[in-house]
């Protein structure tokens, strides 16, 4: 076959821009092996850094996989041996502790509970893109511990941090601390919550912070968070981020609060009451 013009031409003009042209340089048997191995081992070693990546990735994927209900279950038994406090299912607490299981390993059976009225009847679903709130009459009845074991979780990690903190950090940063609480928190991704990122926040103990100064602002920090953090979701999707707890209940929550706040939280929060007596007496 004819040669092109292209294929005629030397190999130095084929080559890029500033790279010599060795193609004259003769190597003995000897330096030719040792260039060949040179390559190997080059090769050899890039092999097995893809290799690594790929297992690095296949761990990851494997531990943001979501569990089932079961799994979950065997992993916030196991995870409650660890507490320095003793944790106990009871007839109180059984219903509660599957309703979450069903939450957090994002099982479609949650959907079929609902917050009831008194006659015993669901007057509003649970959704899976809603957000946990735990409230009962009675203080001690275990609603922080529950949050505290499901915050790891495959599902959405998220931190558990009492009203009264957030209210404190508002008279030392102002405004500052409504951004830093509005909003799911960005973070590096570390295998103690399974690579996720972002973060979910839990308010612990909704209502029993107190109005708050801030250089002469006094400022009601909570209700400002809940409704930013309504305002900044127009579609709902940050609110599975964000959960509490709460002893404060209808009419109560909207004297301390506003009706408003009232109306946005039963968008926002899967109403659930965890029954029982203080069990810390």
């Amino acid at each position: 076959m004819e040669r092109t013009n292209r294929d005629a031409q030397p190999l130095s003009k084929l080559l890029p821009q500033g790279i010599p042209d060795f193609s004259s340089v003769e190597l003995t048997a000897e330096e030719t092996e040792a260039a060949l191995n040179y390559a190997r081992m080059a090769k050899f070693r890039k092999l097995e850094e893809q290799k690594k990546k790929q297992e690095q990735t296949d761990k990851i994927r494997g531990m943001m996989a979501p569990w089932s209900t079961d799994e979950l279950r065997e992993h916030i038994r196991a995870r409650a041996k660890t507490f320095p406090f003793y944790f106990e299912l009871d007839e109180d607490n059984r219903y509660v502790f599957n309703l979450l299981c069903l939450y957090f390993s994002d099982s479609p059976e949650f959907e079929k509970h609902g917050f009831k009225n008194k006659e015993g009847n669901i007057i509003q679903p649970y959704s899976l893109n809603k957000g946990i709130c735990l409230h009962s009459k009675e203080r001690g009845t275990g609603k922080t511990i529950f949050m505290e074991l499901f915050s790891i979780n495959r599902r959405a990690c998220f931190v558990v941090m009492p009203t009264t903190k957030i209210t404190r950090f508002f008279e030392q940063d102002g405004d500052k601390v409504i951004e830093r609480f509005n909003q799911p928190w960005a973070c590096e991704r570390i295998p103690s919550y399974f690579y996720q990122s972002p973060i979910g926040i839990c308010f612990d103990d909704f209502g029993d912070e107190e109005i708050k100064n801030h250089f002469g602002n006094r400022e009601n920090v909570m209700n400002r968070i809940i409704t930013s953090i309504y305002s900044d979701s127009p579609n709902h999707e940050s609110f599975k981020f964000f959960h509490m707890t709460t002893n404060l209940i209808g009419d109560e929550i909207e004297q301390k609060y506003d009706k408003r706040v009232r109306s946005r939280m039963r968008e926002m929060f899967n109403w659930i009451e965890l029954p029982g007596k203080d069990r810390r007496k």
